[in-house]
């Protein structure tokens, strides 16, 4: 009997010579197509297998004439080409399957477009993307490094913009009123759609609930006191600092009313600030050292500055000391009344995904960047009249 390697090096072989095949189907002449050209980057480490050095020279291509529906799959460096009719007759595909990683899957439209579907892996890289990927929208992921940023909330002038998934704590009101529950700050059993009574940590008994606007004007005072001020323009606030000094529970963001949900944060007096949440990139998580930046921060715009910078750098507004991260990575900015972000030339870029965008669909001439991993994928649709 073949031993376990030599069967996967079989498997590996034949996957090779099919991807063979059509990229030499994909050779002829064609007036229309899908031009993919696909940069692979050779990491000296297992630890960087999920960056792309922009830096680097250490890398392979490959190149794909795409005009039929098909998947690309990462096949240990390799990306694999299979159009549709391929995997139909190829009645061992699905033994196969555990040895690649779907990538993005390519249909093709009635107008001749082509539709890429996206993978929850996959980001798009601000290097080479302007509008719309460059503006920041409620639950925008940004990956810096081994860093993972996701908007919750965004203040720009009046427009206040949130999360709603995230408040989901109960509210007591009138309907339900219990006349022993009190306000553990004030001690009174007032409750009202302005100022209910609502319990947010984990204390039971007498000091169960509070008032939405005592809890607020604690916020307030603690807010004023721990804040840390990183620049003249700039505030700075780990949000994580907000917890209940009996029972430890951190306190939520917000949460739910019949009338819609409630922020602690409106007695800001700024106009425009953002609330995101800093986590390890879940491909880290055992790197048990770098969880201490984990958590929610609040950035406050100042009136004199609305351009924000972060990297490792000492100068950086936020820092996040990674050698995944450039000195110098990324800024945020206030432009037209939007959030948005940019790269600065950064050795491992800086990317970007948003919840809503799944799938792109690429028009007549029209290019896209795309990035899962340590590879880079360029589309371009290819129509020639």
């Amino acid at each position: 009997m073949k031993n376990e390697k030599n069967e996967e090096k079989e498997i590996l072989l034949d996957f090779n010579s099919i991807n063979n095949k059509l990229s030499n189907n994909n050779n002829k002449e064609i007036n229309e197509y899908l031009n993919t050209k696909i940069f692979i980057w050779k990491s000296i480490s297992k630890l960087w297998l999920n960056f792309f050095d922009y830096e680097s020279k250490n890398y392979k291509t490959q190149n794909f004439k795409i005009n039929k529906p098909s998947t690309l799959y990462d096949n240990f460096n390799n990306i694999l080409l299979f159009e549709d009719k391929i995997i139909e007759r190829n009645s061992s595909f699905f033994f196969h399957e555990k040895y690649l990683n779907e990538n993005i899957t390519i249909t093709k439209s009635n107008n001749n477009s082509y539709i890429l579907h996206l993978n929850s892996e996959t980001y798009f890289p601000l290097k080479y993307l302007n509008k719309p990927f460059n503006i920041l929208k409620i639950n925008s992921e940004i990956k810096i490094g081994k860093y993972t940023l996701i908007i919750h909330i965004i203040k720009l002038e009046n427009n206040l913009q949130m999360d709603k998934n995230i408040y989901n704590f109960n509210c007591i009101y009138k309907e339900n009123f219990i006349e022993n529950n009190k306000c553990r700050i004030c001690y009174s059993n007032e409750n009202s759609d302005n100022n209910p009574l609502i319990n947010v940590c984990k204390c039971e008994g007498s000091i169960k609930f509070v008032h939405f606007n005592c809890l607020k004007l604690w916020m307030k005072e603690k807010i004023n006191i721990d804040i840390i001020y990183i620049k003249p323009n700039f505030l700075r606030f780990n949000i994580n600092n907000f917890y209940c000094e009996i029972c430890k529970h951190n306190f939520p963001l917000g949460f739910n009313t019949k009338n819609g949900p409630k922020f602690f944060f409106d007695f800001l007096d700024k106009k425009n600030y953002f609330i995101f949440k800093l986590n390890l990139h879940k491909n880290y998580l055992k790197d048990k050292k770098n969880n201490i930046a984990n958590g929610f921060y609040m950035i406050i715009f100042n009136y004199y500055n609305n351009n924000i910078n972060i990297g490792r750098g000492k100068k950086n507004f936020f820092i996040l000391e990674s050698s995944s991260v450039s000195r110098e990575q990324c800024s945020i900015y206030i432009e037209n009344n939007l959030l948005k972000i940019k790269d600065n030339n950064s050795k491992f870029g800086t990317l970007i995904k948003n919840e809503e965008i799944n799938e792109i669909e690429l028009k007549k001439n029209e290019k896209i960047v795309i990035q899962k991993g340590n590879a880079l994928y360029f589309f371009e649709n290819i129509t020639n009249d």
